[in-house]
């Protein structure tokens, strides 16, 4: 006679979605360590102090730090950036609004402070340089689309959304650029603007 609780014969027990939510907890909570410390920061202690779990949990969900640091940089370009995009498309189809709302989404999310940190890690880890670049691309389609969607040819479209992912990433690396946000104003009306 089985448990009262345990999986019938030949089946096991339901368990991937709470690993899912378990695991992307760990992970949310690595790109707030990655953005405030950087990769030297990230480690196994802070990061069960940032879940409020311990240590042992952690091999619940990650094999080893070097596993848990590929699903990191995996994490980055297919969740977190494409959640970024989702946002800006819901409930609007206007293109300077999508527009509008991933510069909303990301200065909330601060994913860029992330990206920086992704940048930096990149220089001496091949995943995660591999992960901004795709993440770079998966941004930029976006903003390519959009641009078209605004009138503009495939060239201009393509410059345009290149020219507003440097000045958004320029912001959180260069002191030279100003933060304020009648600059920023003026950058996305020069942008969209056809005249």
């Amino acid at each position: 006679m089985r448990a009262k609780n345990s999986p019938a014969k030949g089946r096991t027990r339901q368990t991937q979605l709470p690993q899912k939510r378990g695991a992307e907890q760990w992970l949310r909570a690595g790109q707030v360590i990655l953005a405030e410390s950087g990769i030297g920061g990230l480690r196994l202690t802070r990061l069960a102090e940032s879940v409020g779990k311990t240590t042992g949990s952690f091999y619940h969900f990650f094999h080893d730090m070097d596993s848990y640091l590929g699903e990191l940089t995996e994490f980055y370009s297919s969740k977190s950036l494409q959640d970024l995009i989702d946002v800006a498309k819901q409930g609007s189809d206007d293109p300077l609004r999508r527009l509008e709302r991933i510069g909303e989404a990301s200065a909330q999310s601060r994913i860029w402070n992330v990206t920086s940190a992704m940048i930096f890690w990149g220089a001496t880890d091949k995943r995660a340089a591999n992960a901004v670049a795709s993440g770079e691309r998966l941004v930029l389609d976006f903003l390519i689309e959009t641009f078209g969607l605004l009138g503009f040819d495939p060239e201009q479209a393509e410059l345009r959304a290149k020219m507003l992912l440097v000045m958004n990433f320029s912001n959180v690396s260069s002191s030279s650029i100003p933060k304020d946000r009648a600059f920023r104003q003026a950058s996305f009306k020069f942008l969209t603007s056809k005249k």
